[in-house]
């Protein structure tokens, strides 16, 4: 008999297809010559930072960037960490508070490579456009 698909098919499928694609643009010695990324594409993927999920918009394996969406839930906070190259950092919406500033929707703050930036933590949520290293580290 003929059943129902489950409501999430659509989105698991996509996701697999969107992943499979993330996989091959890694792989590819150039980056394809036009990305976009619609705003009901791609998912959202947790970090092992509780309150901290990503949604990668494009990875550029040769260059070592990632350009992606950084969502962290009110009261979250993210490590103390080094830069393994420049990372550049636009708040969308929220706050993000930082060792020594306050950065609020409309703010941009640019690390160096080999920068250690210490705890960061919203009170009230916040989302962020970041273009990064692929290999930052946490520091103890």
């Amino acid at each position: 008999p003929a059943a129902e698909p489950p409501p999430d098919l659509r989105d698991r499928r996509l996701a697999a297809v969107q992943a499979q694609v993330w996989k091959q643009w890694e792989a590819a010695s150039a980056p394809p010559p036009l990305v976009a990324v619609r705003a009901a594409e791609g998912h959202w993927e947790q970090t092992g930072v509780a309150g901290v999920s990503v949604k990668r918009l494009f990875v550029d394996a040769a260059q070592d960037r990632v350009t992606m969406l950084v969502r962290m839930t009110p009261g979250a906070s993210y490590p103390r960490h080094r830069h393994a190259g420049p990372e550049e950092c636009y708040v969308l919406e929220g706050d993000l508070h930082l060792p020594d500033l306050v950065l609020r929707a409309g703010d941009y703050q640019r690390a160096e490579p080999q920068s250690i930036r210490g705890l960061q933590f919203t009170e009230n949520g916040c989302l962020l456009f970041i273009v990064s290293s692929r290999h930052d580290e946490i520091v103890a």
